[in-house]
């Protein structure tokens, strides 16, 4: 019993020395140092700092519900540390050389997400009106029992007849689109992205009526005195990669 006590005091004392060395060696070397660290700015946030050890650190926080991002991740708070030999603070960079902190932000729901696609379509080496191409788009996704595609249904999201372009790629097209999302639950682009990867997975075929009018090509005649022409609808098929990109729209003066 006398050993363990004298054991357990002996630890005890040990113990006590490294403390109380370690909180010496830092007052002897704040009073032996002519530098010092510099005062932080916490701005808005606020700031926690542990100054009885070397290197001192500190820990930012943003206000409760905001937040920073750094390095594509949002945080609400950041570490930052100072050798009391060199007064030089960890965060302090060409970059950034008054050692400020972060911006804290609020998070809000976008206004809006725009889902941006381009693909080949196969069956016509023509280019159809944008609005007649808008038109066969929507008629074709909304017809489809697809979930992924119920947006248009309930005009949640949208493919406005100006965001629809076409290009000839040799014996095929190349149809561009947009689709917008602007209603609904703004909180994330799932929605856009389900109707995305649906996209990609099946093979899209739009019958379009109206397309621009090419020397030699067939027309049928819908009057029979032949006085009114239209050209007859073009089916075209979708085919190979779909290339695509959701962009968005936190609406003025904010940044993603």
């Amino acid at each position: 019993s006398s050993g363990i006590n004298a054991e357990y005091g002996a630890w005890q004392i040990l113990r006590f020395y490294k403390v109380y060395t370690m909180d010496l060696a830092v007052v002897l070397l704040r009073l032996f140092s002519a530098t010092v660290c510099p005062a932080l700015d916490s701005g808005l946030g606020t700031l926690l700092c542990n100054d009885t050890i070397n290197p001192v650190f500190c820990v930012f926080s943003c206000p409760a519900q905001q937040y920073f991002r750094e390095d594509g991740a949002l945080k609400n708070n950041q570490t930052v540390t100072c050798d009391i030999g060199t007064a030089q603070w960890s965060h302090v960079s060409a970059h950034n050389p008054l050692g400020s902190f972060p911006v804290c932000s609020e998070l809000v729901d976008p206004e809006s997400y725009t889902l941006r696609t381009s693909q080949v379509y196969t069956g016509s080496n023509t280019c159809p009106e944008n609005a007649a191409l808008s038109t066969a788009l929507t008629t074709t996704l909304t017809d489809k029992t697809d979930t992924a595609y119920n947006c248009l249904d309930t005009a949640v999201c949208s493919i406005p007849a100006p965001n629809v372009s076409c290009s000839v790629n040799g014996t095929s097209i190349i149809i561009s689109f947009l689709v917008q999302l602007t209603a609904g639950d703004l909180s994330s682009s799932s929605l856009l992205l389900s109707f995305r990867d649906q996209l990609g997975k099946n093979i899209l075929v739009l019958s379009v009526g109206s397309a621009r009018r090419r020397r030699g090509e067939e027309w049928t005649r819908h009057h029979s005195g032949g006085a009114r022409r239209t050209r007859a609808a073009v089916s075209l098929s979708s085919s190979g990669e779909l290339k695509s990109e959701v962009v968005v729209d936190c609406g003025p003066h904010l940044e993603l």
